[in-house]
């Protein structure tokens, strides 16, 4: 199984949605992860740095739901 580390950015490119080539590289990555084909990872601080900014950008409720 590949492994692979996600940095804030790319799940950020990936939360904005659209059609760019980061996000649907990140949108198979999840779907690999999904059916078992790769495991995601992400360190403690980009997950941080993305929690922050949604909840700057949103509420605090958006930041902790899991969608």
């Amino acid at each position: 199984m590949k492994e692979y580390v996600l940095d804030a950015n790319a799940v950020m490119w990936f939360l904005r949605g659209g059609d760019t080539r980061n996000t649907v590289t990140v949108r198979n990555l999840f779907e690999l992860a999904r059916n078992g084909h790769a495991a995601i990872f992400i360190s403690a601080i980009n997950l941080g740095e993305v929690f922050y900014v949604i909840r700057k950008t949103h509420t605090e409720a958006t930041a902790h739901s899991d969608r």
